[in-house]
């Protein structure tokens, strides 16, 4: 009789486990985001760092918590930057909220990376190049910690430029 029970309980926990992951990654998968602005923030030797402001919209009705955002930005399938925040990030339900991202970029990587694909694009052309932010980050849902969730972005090089 007890390993009955037993059996009903783990089926009823794994499920329920399930079911909260399923929740989750379908409310990360829906989380909307769009590029709101940026500005260069700093100019140096070495390179420049643009701060992008991303503005976020959660579409569940609970808070989401959001921390160990890391990054890896390719333009045109070249690795041109990595971008980690360490900083929580609340994104209140059924609203955006505004989340700033520094990307730096060296000058040696604009030289070895970008700088070919702009000699061998026309001015135009260059503004559909594809930008790809993909990384992860670690999500927060009531008592729900998610330690990795995936995220992924792809937009033209047009929208980073004046």
């Amino acid at each position: 009789m007890k390993k009955n029970w037993i059996s009903v309980a783990l089926f009823v926990g794994i499920g329920t486990c399930l079911a909260f992951g399923a929740s989750i990654i379908s409310v990360a998968n829906s989380v909307n985001y769009e590029v709101l602005s940026y500005q260069i923030q700093y100019l140096d030797a070495q390179g420049v760092t643009f701060r992008v402001m991303f503005g976020l919209t959660n579409p569940s009705g609970y808070n989401l918590e959001v921390w160990q955002q890391r990054y890896d930005v390719y333009i045109a399938g070249y690795k041109v930057s990595e971008i980690t925040s360490k900083n929580r990030y609340k994104l209140i339900p059924d609203n955006m909220s505004i989340i700033p991202l520094d990307i730096r970029l060296s000058w040696q990587d604009i030289q070895d990376k970008v700088a070919p694909l702009a000699s061998s694009s026309s001015v135009v052309d260059i503004g559909t190049l594809p930008v790809l932010i993909k990384g992860k980050l670690s999500a927060k849902i009531g008592i729900l910690k998610l330690a990795y969730v995936p995220f992924r972005m792809t937009l033209p090089l047009s929208n980073f430029l004046p």
